[in-house]
């Protein structure tokens, strides 16, 4: 309804997807069966998402699913950005940048505007973020951080180093 498209091509796109991704549609499943079976979901970093009431009519139950799938992604994304705000808090110059807030799996730094000091913190923040998911759960595959920067949000553009 959102994007005025039909239904039977919508559900042609959503199967075109789940048989290009297979394992999705296993892991979707799976969280279906322990948010209706168990009553929670478990991330990779022990929190839990608790579902005490399942409802009895189908809507209030794919609803209550929905929210079990979208727990994992989010607790992850948000945790694992915590965790590299750590170290990037570490590692940080604080007289070159301070970290200000985190939006949801964002981090929000003011910086001197230098290009050199730019780019060292843009480097920190980059390989933080890019190696929290090995460190702090173990994941072993890459993961891209996309760097912006801009004197506000409004003005944000993508960062890719410095072009002399």
């Amino acid at each position: 309804q959102m994007y005025h498209m039909p239904q039977e091509e919508a559900q042609n796109y959503i199967d075109w997807w789940f048989d290009r991704f297979p394992d999705v549609w296993t892991w979707t499943k799976s969280i279906e069966e322990q948010v209706l079976n168990v009553g929670e979901i478990q991330s990779p970093y022990g929190h839990k998402r608790r579902f005490y009431v399942i409802p009895a009519d189908y809507s209030g139950r794919l609803h209550t699913v929905k929210q079990g799938i979208n727990f994992l992604p989010q607790n992850i994304a948000g945790n694992t950005t915590l965790w590299a705000l750590c170290n990037i808090c570490e590692k940080l110059d604080w007289d070159i940048a301070q970290p200000r807030i985190t939006v949801h799996d964002n981090i929000v730094l003011n910086c001197i505007d230098e290009p050199k000091y730019i780019e060292q913190t843009a480097q920190l923040v980059k390989t933080e973020m890019e190696n929290a998911w090995y460190e702090a759960i173990g994941w072993d595959f890459p993961m891209r951080a996309d760097l912006d920067i801009g004197y506000n949000w409004g003005a944000l553009e993508e960062y890719n180093g410095i072009t002399a």
